[in-house]
């Protein structure tokens, strides 16, 4: 069963088609974030970009700065992020 749920998530490395639930996950980030205000966290952070914020999201080592920003009222789009 492990073997089979690595297949499907990390054998996309030698197999590029299986990323597109990767580019899917992107596009719809972007979509739906750049249809929605977030609200600042602290007073001063840089202008909100949705595209990088559904990024940083996927991103799972380091970070773009835009995660730790931003937060949203809205339950839906929280869960989203």
């Amino acid at each position: 069963m492990w073997g089979h749920l690595l297949d499907a998530t990390v054998g996309y490395g030698y197999r590029p088609w299986l990323d597109m639930w990767l580019i899917a996950l992107f596009l719809l980030g972007t979509l739906v974030f750049g249809t929605h205000d977030p609200t600042l966290v602290k007073p001063g952070e840089g202008p909100f970009r949705p595209f990088v914020y559904a990024l940083d999201l996927l991103i799972p080592i380091g970070g773009l700065g835009q995660r730790t920003g931003w937060y949203w009222a809205d339950s839906g789009t929280q869960w989203l992020a």
